[in-house]
């Protein structure tokens, strides 16, 4: 009686028919599963970068919570790194072991002088002594 209505109202199978609309559902099924993928990668990426950016002074917030400044930073082995914060105010500072990742972002990067070759330095040096001349 139902199927009977539905053909009687135009409101045939659709779907049935309609191959197009398939084929869109599959890709859009596709596209919404792949791309977190992708984005996930780069995200990823921009993580290891910072990771690899952080020098001692640097001032950093863990996953925790907890603000401070890298003191320390060794390097137990190429996957194990590890930081030691400095926290706390005044006379109330303590140092803390964290692995690298434990970093959430660096609040507050400290200003590395760029590392020049001992050639860059004579070089500088020849020039400042025929200045002097």
């Amino acid at each position: 009686m139902i199927q009977f209505l539905l053909e009687t109202a135009g409101g045939g199978s659709v779907f049935k028919d309609n191959w197009v609309f398939w084929v869109l559902v599959g890709v859009l099924l596709i596209v919404f599963m792949i791309l977190p993928i992708f984005t996930q990668r780069r995200n990823n990426k921009k993580y290891k970068e910072m990771i690899e950016k952080i020098h001692i002074g640097d001032e950093v917030k863990t996953i925790g919570g907890i603000v401070g400044r890298v003191v320390e930073i060794l390097d137990k082995s190429e996957t194990e790194k590890y930081m030691v914060i400095e926290t706390g105010v005044g006379d109330n500072k303590s140092a803390m072991v964290f692995d690298m990742n434990a970093v959430l972002n660096v609040v507050n990067p400290a200003i590395q002088p760029p590392i020049e070759s001992p050639a860059q330095e004579e070089d500088q040096d020849q020039e400042k002594d025929q200045e002097n001349i």
